[in-house]
């Protein structure tokens, strides 16, 4: 029922900054996932990053991550600017601003998400470490329980289904046909996903995808989950056939 078109990253766009680099043919897989990380209501000596919010939507605060985290918002006439949502390590929090969401464990058991809202207007740069980066976002908050509970189970049900991608070149619902050699089983593999999101890295971005994982309570459960996959990888766009083409049996 469906054709296959072989989908050739774009080398000179990812010599800039993927490592290890394209093979030809393949383009470079990277995954992303929602952390539910703990938090904590008060700062403290390890929860002492906070995740803000922004009181005018319309106003842009145009300081570096950098800044920002400096203390800048802490106190002052800007300090009336923002409101702190909740406390976070340094990790949570970059990790937060990379993924776009996160979810977040308080002492007493309460589970509480957080979006990416609104940015200080700075561009993810590529090659860049993620602590230099100057980009920051400002966060919102999923208020209802039942909310949160329903992005829990959604993520649950996207895992290894859902891809990031160049949404203006490679399009909307695209399904996506990976295959690489497995890891761990030594065997050839093709795994489906459908292009359904993007961000700021895949602006112009012809060589990569970002497969989403889930949800991950730790950096060595996300590992453990990754151990199957390589980096780089062959991809195939499907499209539906006119007209549905018996399969032959491979002798």
């Amino acid at each position: 029922n469906f054709g296959f078109l072989r989908w050739y990253g774009d080398r000179a766009i990812s010599a800039q900054a993927t490592t290890p680099k394209l093979e030809d043919g393949t383009i470079k897989l990277t995954h992303y996932v929602i952390y539910n990380f703990p938090g904590s209501y008060a700062k403290t000596e390890k929860y002492c990053y906070p995740l803000y919010r922004l009181k005018e939507q319309m106003k842009r605060l145009p300081y570096t991550k950098q800044e920002i985290l400096g203390g800048l918002l802490s106190d002052g006439p800007l300090a009336d600017e923002v409101d702190v949502l909740v406390w976070v390590t340094r990790e949570t929090l970059e990790e937060a601003m990379l993924q776009g969401t996160g979810i977040i464990t308080m002492p007493d058991g309460v589970q509480r998400a957080f979006n990416v809202d609104l940015s200080n207007g700075y561009s993810f740069e590529r090659g860049v470490k993620l602590h230099d980066q100057k980009i920051y976002w400002f966060f919102r908050e999923i208020l209802k329980k039942e909310r949160v509970d329903a992005l829990i189970e959604k993520s649950h049900k996207r895992k290894g289904v859902l891809f990031a991608g160049d949404l203006y070149h490679i399009g909307f619902g695209k399904i996506i046909g990976l295959s690489f050699i497995h890891k761990k089983t030594g065997k050839p593999t093709m795994q489906l996903g459908v292009i359904g999101d993007s961000g700021g890295a895949f602006l112009k971005n012809m060589h990569q995808l970002d497969f989403f994982g889930g949800i991950f309570a730790s950096k060595k459960m996300l590992q453990d989950h990754l151990a199957c996959y390589p980096s780089n990888v062959g991809a195939h766009i499907l499209y539906k056939r006119p007209k549905a083409v018996k399969a032959v049996p491979y002798c």
